[in-house]
């Protein structure tokens, strides 16, 4: 099912009182769970089902839900990872996303939130230009005199990395919440390599105490994905588990449910 099926209007406000697939308690579910995981460590959820099943609207919802109802503990953002899959750098299109966000909130901490991300961004240019070394480049240089100057350029990379987890802290801290919710929309319609390139950005980059991810996929699509990358032989399943630690399919929509909303809002 297309999201527009559950739209009234363009600008449609996502609230579940417009839900005609009965999914509020499955969001109410889902929210127990990561109210329960505690602080400690990043989490990642999929919100699996085929394409045209309503995936969208509901984690819209969803977030909306949460906006709503937990604004206190929980800080949420929106990112739609087709419509970024032209940017150059999954990592700085996140943190695009997150500094929109922070825009429009009103925070007494919001001068050093902008401060904070101005050093993730710094950080990230450095991350780029620098890379981390390819290993076959290490082996070959190992018994020169630029084999030390490789070395360093790997625990560089490591420093960085460490740097933007201390700053994502940070930012969860000025915001006085518990948790902060990534929802990555979309990620199976990305073209391969930079769905799997936001799922290892996700894992190793922002392994941080308090961020959740909610990825809304189709786990079949994305399967072929990983198969793209690395071959038919690879192991797709088992791949795709190393990076998201809960799995959750989003029931079919009731036809009965859906016949009738088409009836009331065609007669």
């Amino acid at each position: 099912m297309s999201n527009s099926i559950l739209e009234k209007s363009d600008d449609m406000e996502y609230l579940f009182k417009n839900c005609k697939l009965e999914r509020e308690p499955i969001a109410d579910n889902l929210t127990k769970i990561i109210e329960n995981l505690g602080e400690k460590g990043s989490f990642v959820l999929g919100i699996d089902s085929p394409w045209g099943t309503g995936k969208t609207t509901f984690i819209k919802m969803w977030q909306k839900k949460l906006e709503s109802e937990k604004s206190d503990k929980i800080f949420t953002i929106h990112f739609n990872a087709w419509e970024n899959d032209f940017h150059g750098d999954v990592l700085s299109a996140l943190i695009g996303e997150l500094d929109k966000h922070l825009n429009s909130i009103e925070n007494s901490n919001k001068g050093d939130l902008k401060k904070v991300i101005g050093m993730i961004g710094s950080n990230i240019i450095k991350l780029i230009t620098k890379g981390i070394v390819d290993l076959n480049e290490i082996n070959e240089k190992l018994n020169e005199t630029e084999g030390r100057v490789l070395f360093n350029k790997y625990q560089e990379y490591n420093e960085l990395k460490e740097n933007i987890k201390k700053n994502l802290f940070e930012i969860k801290k000025k915001l006085e919440v518990d948790k902060v919710i990534f929802f990555i929309d979309e990620l199976d319609r990305c073209r391969p390599d930079y769905a799997i390139e936001t799922l290892e950005k996700i894992k190793h980059l922002f392994g941080v105490d308090g961020y959740i991810f909610i990825l809304s996929l189709d786990k079949e699509q994305l399967s072929h994905s990983v198969s793209t990358i690395y071959g038919n032989g690879m192991d797709s399943e088992g791949y795709l588990r190393r990076f998201i630690d809960l799995d959750y399919s989003l029931p079919n929509p009731s036809k009965n449910n859906y016949i009738n909303y088409l009836m009331e809002n065609t007669i």
